[in-house]
């Protein structure tokens, strides 16, 4: 009967996502995640969830190698998925671990990643203004490497392009932990990025007359001399 019959294509499918992921976590490779990625594309969102549970063991793993490797398995696959069918509690769930990830720095370049692709997702106002916050005020940017830091101002700068009116209400906020959060960095790609998400949240907190914008903003003007920003600002202008 159809029952019997979901049930058996169901395990048959666990089975095969776990022996794809077992797979490409011996020896990862590109043929490897594209057999992962395209298999859990054609089952969505059911294949979604079987992708989680086979890596269940390695996600929580104390070893940081195959934590890091299970954790971009995951971000690569959702990297390729179209997210805009994704259900509401599997977007925030996938929020929740991957915020809840932002301080496990081993695996920064790949929660980072994970992070970028649920942009592309039906995400929440709530989840969106947490992915924000967790960034700039829990996780400490300035001490990834130069690509990781690259990748933390890219979410940032997408966040304030694609999610503002799930920050607006915290714009001042959010333009204050970007200061605190992120300022002082040298590199000169990181930098532009780091202006320009500066003179985003500048520009949108003005538009909307944030209350306290004018004190935060005389502050960074204050600031601004003695910091690498501002010379590079004064150069040039972004």
């Amino acid at each position: 009967n159809r029952p019997d019959r979901e049930t058996a294509q169901a395990m048959a499918d666990t089975a095969t996502i776990d022996a794809l992921t077992a797979a490409h976590l011996s020896s990862p490779s590109p043929s490897s995640l594209t057999a992962v990625a395209d298999h859990v594309i054609h089952g969505n969102h059911a294949a979604l969830q079987q992708l989680v549970g086979a890596l269940g063991l390695q996600l929580t793993s104390t070893d940081e190698r195959e934590r890091s490797q299970a954790t971009l398995l995951l971000a690569d696959v959702l990297s390729r998925m179209t997210l805009a069918a994704l259900p509401a509690d599997s977007v925030a769930h996938l929020a929740d671990f991957f915020c809840n990830r932002l301080t496990d720095y081993p695996c920064a370049a790949a929660v980072i990643r994970g992070l970028l692709a649920l942009l592309r997702s039906p995400l929440q106002a709530e989840h969106a203004l947490r992915i924000g916050t967790t960034l700039l005020e829990e996780c400490d940017v300035r001490s990834l490497v130069q690509v990781e830091r690259h990748a933390a101002l890219t979410l940032a700068n997408e966040l304030a392009r694609a999610h503002w009116p799930a920050l607006s209400s915290s714009c001042v906020r959010v333009l204050l932990s970007a200061l605190r959060g992120l300022d002082g960095e040298k590199d000169p790609r990181n930098l532009l990025l780091y202006l320009q998400l500066l003179r985003t949240l500048c520009q949108r907190c003005e538009e909307q007359r944030a209350p306290g914008f004018d004190v935060s903003a005389s502050q960074l003007e204050t600031d601004a001399a003695h910091t690498p920003a501002a010379t590079l600002c004064t150069a040039h202008p972004v």
